[in-house]
């Protein structure tokens, strides 16, 4: 669906976010998920890769209670991410 290929862009950064959650998956899956994402260019692009740390961490705010978590742009329920 539309929904599954929409894309978050970072405007200070310039980086693109797959903005739903994809299924869960273990970090021997997660190479073959990035190659199909290219493959079948997701949401237009070719390029994907996983992010490093740092350009994760720019997606985190703080809470009141001093925890962290993911921008309310992104899918509710988003448990984990791959660097």
């Amino acid at each position: 669906t539309l929904a599954e290929h929409t894309v978050v862009v970072d405007q200070a950064t310039g980086l693109m976010w797959q903005q739903a959650e994809s299924e869960r998956m273990y970090w021997n899956e997660v190479e073959a998920y990035v190659e199909q994402c290219n493959a079948d260019q997701f949401a237009g692009f070719s390029d994907w890769r996983l992010p490093t740390v740092e350009e994760l961490s720019s997606l985190l705010e703080p809470k009141k209670t001093k925890d962290t978590f993911i921008s309310p742009v992104f899918q509710k329920g988003l448990l984990s991410t791959w660097t």
